[in-house]
């Protein structure tokens, strides 16, 4: 199989979705658990939500 050269980007977007969804998980368990949402986490989370968003639909030049 030949390596692509955005591979490396498509593997640090994989692997930032699958931390900022851990992310979630543990924002939501906390919150259940106490019932009050940790604010820098949750900003947090957001802001690493949004990022990931863009670099996914961000142009990429071929």
């Amino acid at each position: 199989m030949k390596r692509q050269p955005n591979s490396n980007t498509t593997l640090i977007i994989y692997i930032a979705i699958f931390i900022w969804s851990l992310g979630g998980y543990l924002v939501v368990k906390d919150y259940l658990k106490n019932g009050v949402l940790n604010g820098p986490m949750v900003l947090l989370l957001i802001l690493g939500i949004l990022l990931t968003t863009l670099a996914i639909f961000h142009p990429r030049k071929k």
